[in-house]
């Protein structure tokens, strides 16, 4: 490493590579990285003392602290998988606190552990926050209050909020499955106006969908009128008839 500045101390002078300081940056033993404190858990924490980033997650240098530890004490992780805090600590690095999991089951294990919070006021860092309102349904809607995205579905982080709510309340979703709002409403979280539906059936339930499933069984029966004609009728694209008829759209059903 070349020496910003002279400095008589260590003999480095200016522009010259540096001497080396035998143990001058000698790490610390694993026992002074942390301190051990009692928290919610039954076992104490050990929280980190160095470097940690915004998310709250310890570094040691570019590793993740509570990998570190992890694979040093107890084994090398699966492929594939992350650590799941089991005392709900970011900043935690004891070993016996974290547990190889999916990233989908992180996920879904963090938002079940996080509180939630109805109304809009006394909410912390991180809760699920809505407020309670009607708009028509049968149920009132959970709406939420916390980020958007532009397309007007709640955030927490990376996840839709509806998708956490729901898998929190309900059940996990099924694999390539959407959640469609029975309530219209797409802030709305309440588990109870979601339904797990293909991504094919939600999008034919969303209000830019022209065709329902009795004018694509005429479209397909329909053997002697043009495209165009067909596509006049319904009031689609000749293009889009096109697609109907060769499967190419709608290709579950009739």
């Amino acid at each position: 490493m070349i020496a910003k500045k002279t400095d008589r101390r260590y003999g480095s002078v200016k522009g010259r590579p540096r001497r080396f300081i035998r143990g001058h940056h000698r790490r610390l033993p694993d026992e002074g990285r942390y301190s051990v404190e009692e928290r919610d858990h039954p076992t104490p924490c050990w929280i980190w003392l160095g470097h940690t980033k915004p998310s709250g997650y310890g570094y040691t240098g570019r590793q993740l602290a509570h990998r570190y530890f992890y694979e040093k004490y107890i084994g090398s992780i699966p492929e594939g998988l992350v650590l799941h805090h089991l005392c709900g600590l970011k900043s935690c690095v004891n070993p016996n606190h974290l547990e190889p999991t999916s990233r989908r089951q992180n996920a879904v294990r963090s938002v079940q552990e996080r509180p939630a919070c109805t109304g809009s006021s006394g909410r912390g860092p991180g809760e699920a926050v809505y407020t309670e309102e009607d708009h028509g349904y049968a149920t009132l809607c959970w709406v939420w209050q916390g980020r958007t995205d532009p397309a007007g579905y709640g955030r927490i982080g990376r996840r839709l909020a509806h998708r956490a709510l729901y898998e929190k309340h309900r059940e996990i979703i099924p694999e390539g499955m959407d959640l469609d709002h029975l309530c219209g409403v797409k802030a709305c979280v309440n588990p109870r106006h979601l339904e797990a539906v293909t991504r094919s059936e939600n999008a034919r339930r969303g209000k830019q969908c022209k065709l329902t499933l009795e004018m694509v069984c005429q479209i397909r029966a329909d053997h002697t009128s043009a495209y165009m004609e067909l596509g006049s009728k319904f009031g689609v694209s000749s293009g889009y008839v096109g697609m109907v008829k060769n499967g190419r759209r709608w290709k579950d059903v009739c």
